[in-house]
Formats: C-alpha cells, structure tokens, sequence
C-alpha cells in the first residue's frame, strides 16, 4: 500500500508500511508452473489440493470466468474432491454458505473469479492456485495478483501456485512475485530479530464459524437482492414455472446431497421463467444456459416445463368445457 500512495501522490513520502504480522506467518511461497512441462493444468491441480486434503488444509482457486469456476467445480466433484464454485450469480446469502461450507468441512475447494480476490479472512486456506496467471487483464493485473496471492497470508505453510501455459512470467506477475517475496523476507527477518516463531490462526471448532455468521445472513435475509426484485415481478404463469423448477431443484439437490444452488441458481431460474421456452433450442438461448447446462439439465427442465404446460391447458381446456355446459344448460 506505501508504494501504491507514493506513486499516486507523485512523491516518496516517509510512510509506514504494515507488513510485519505479530502471528509471524510469513507470505506465502510462490511458484509458476508451466500447464505444457506439468501435461495439464487439472491433474497437477487435483494432485496439490489433495495433497493439502490430507493434512486437513483447503486450498483456493481463482479463474476467468464463471462457466470455467463451474466446470472446474464439477471436475474435482466427479475426482472425490467436495468443491463449490463462488460468483456474482449466487446471492449474498448463498455466498456466504458457500464459505462457511469451506470453513466447516463440507468443501476442500472454493474456486471463483474476482469474488476470491480480497476481504476473505480463512486461515484454514494453505493453497491458492491462480489459473491462466500470465494472461492480460484486470483480475490478472500486478495488484489483483498480490491480493489473490495474499489469501494463502494467514497459513504457516502457504503457497501460491501461478499456472501459466508455457512458463512465460508476465511484467504483472513478475511484480507481484517480487513484491510477495519482499514482504515474506521482512516478516522472516523480523521473526529472526525477536525470536518469533510463525503460528496460524486456525479456528479450533467448526462450529464457529458458522455461529460468527448467523447473525449477518439473518441480516441479508432481510435486504431484497435482483432476483427477489424480478421474483415479486412474475405474473402468475411465470411464477408456476418457477415454482415447478425449485421442487424439482430440490429433489435433484437432496438426491445428490449437494446444496440447491449447486444445481441451479435462482437468477437462472428466473430467466428462464419468464422466457417460457417451449423447445431445447428456445431453453439453450436463455442468458446463462449454456452446453454444460443443457447437457447435465436439459432434458430434465423441459420435461418439468412440458408436464406443466400440459396441465395447464388441460385446466384451461376443463374450465372452458365447464363454461359451455353451463350455457348450454341456461339456454334450456
């Protein structure tokens, strides 16, 4: 932070920095593999995080995108590996299940894309991969790359894993590699200096920190986001169709034993309630249904659709029987 004022002021001032920690946990470790000398990102991937599941550490993953963090959430899931995926598509609340989840033992893996970048405090976090490292752009800027290599700070053991396709270290990376190692190597001499020995900060019930958090999803309970907007919005079809897909949302979340937005989100369900698609081709074009979508939920979705679609127009063809018989019978 002192170097970033100093540059923004256009002067060196005489700051202090906060780098030194009183816990003596120094930064993490940093190594850039090569996706091309390791034969692939996923395996080299799966191997480090079990390596750190078997000590009982959580490891964290940072993509592109969200369809990558899903995919990537699905790969480990199908290997043994309880692993959620954390992005704008998830509510407030849902979000910070999903942390919890991490802290409590349900999940080993917490794979995002921006959401993973700063404001996490998990000092059961020993591992933080970053994919795709030497790419260009904001989430692999120098100061994202520091944040995000900063969530491995509050583990004795932490390591930060820099993927990059062929080993190539971008001026980004380089950066926040050399900023890393100059914090790490000031904490190390400070330790030195005073005879610190680094401990972490790991929490000693699993309980707790589900009980820390009670209180502010009870308070996000209360603030209405998007989709509790365009929820109070459905007319009364649309809402039949959203309600068709939350049961069904939640025999397939209980017949997997995962949690319902694993399976779909609210904010998809609700596009797609209100677009009412009548065929696959209609189902794959609404916003966020994308081919893993439709393979995985395809089939099933337009199958609740249909069926409800069918007792709807019996209903209404019923009704209007019922209507002519009764004018029939007034007319004798």
């Amino acid at each position: 932070p002192g170097a970033e004022v100093g540059r923004l002021c256009g002067v060196s001032p005489s700051l202090t920095e906060l780098i030194v920690r009183p816990t003596g946990v120094p930064d993490p470790q940093v190594r850039v593999i090569s996706a091309e000398e390791v034969g692939g990102v996923e395996d080299h991937l799966l191997a480090q995080i079990e390596s750190r599941r078997a000590v009982g550490e959580k490891t964290l993953v940072t993509v592109l995108t969200k369809r990558s963090a899903e995919e990537l959430a699905r790969f480990l899931d199908a290997r043994g590996v309880p692993a959620a995926w954390l992005h704008s598509d998830l509510k407030p609340v849902e979000r910070l299940e999903a942390i919890d989840g991490l802290r409590n033992g349900q999940y080993d893996v917490l794979i995002g894309c921006n959401m993973l970048r700063e404001g996490l405090d998990l000092p059961e976090v020993s591992l933080v991969a970053i994919i795709d490292a030497d790419k260009q752009g904001f989430l692999r800027s120098e100061t994202s790359l520091i944040q995000t290599i900063g969530r491995a700070a509050r583990h004795v053991d932490g390591t930060a894993l820099l993927y990059t396709q062929s080993g190539v270290i971008s001026d980004a990376m380089r950066a926040a590699i050399d900023e890393t190692e100059r914090r790490r190597t000031r904490q190390q001499q400070h330790n030195e200096a005073h005879g610190l020995t680094p401990r972490g900060a790991l929490s000693s019930s699993k309980g707790k920190a589900a009980s820390r958090l009670n209180p502010v999803l009870a308070l996000l309970q209360q603030k209405p986001s998007a989709s509790d907007t365009l929820r109070s919005t459905l007319d009364a079809p649309q809402r039949r169709r959203y309600e068709a897909m939350c049961a069904w949302r939640e025999e397939q979340a209980v017949a997997n034993g995962v949690p319902r937005f694993r399976v779909m989100t609210d904010a998809m369900m609700l596009r797609v309630a209100v677009a009412a698609p009548s065929s696959a081709e209609e189902l794959a074009a609404v916003r966020g249904i994308g081919p893993k979508t439709m393979k995985r939920h395809g089939e099933a979705l337009m199958s609740v659709l249909q069926a409800l679609a069918h007792r709807s127009n019996i209903s209404i063809e019923r009704g209007s029987a019922q209507a002519h018989t009764a004018e029939t019978l007034s007319a004798l």
